[in-house]
């Protein structure tokens, strides 16, 4: 099983004001090694002008699995008139060093 095959890319609490992010890496040997780095971009809806924000993923720490976080500042709600999309872009990290860039999307409800 590949290292992008173990992430969840997910959401937690929404608001009108902000929407939490978390991508989560459920087991890797070697834990205290690993982070999680990279960002989100968007809204992005195709045929439709926006104006996207960028936000850093915050690494979480080590305890049972991996985790990252960032808060979207007003975000746009996916919906079937205006699918606005986030990307995600995470690295996985050992030691410093990038060993797997995986990309990924988000439609927040």
């Amino acid at each position: 099983m590949s290292l992008a095959d173990q992430i969840d890319v997910f959401y937690g609490r929404v608001t009108h004001s902000a929407a939490q992010v978390y991508v989560r890496v459920s087991s890797l040997a070697g834990g205290d090694e690993w982070t999680i780095t990279g960002k989100v971009r968007g809204p992005i809806a195709p045929g439709t002008r926006t104006l996207p924000t960028t936000v850093a993923l915050q690494d979480l720490g080590k305890g049972a699995t991996l985790l990252a976080s960032c808060a979207i500042p007003d975000p746009t709600f996916w919906t079937t008139l205006l699918p606005g999309i986030y990307e995600l872009d995470i690295q996985l990290r050992r030691h410093g060093e990038v060993v797997e860039t995986v990309s990924r999307s988000l439609g927040i409800r």
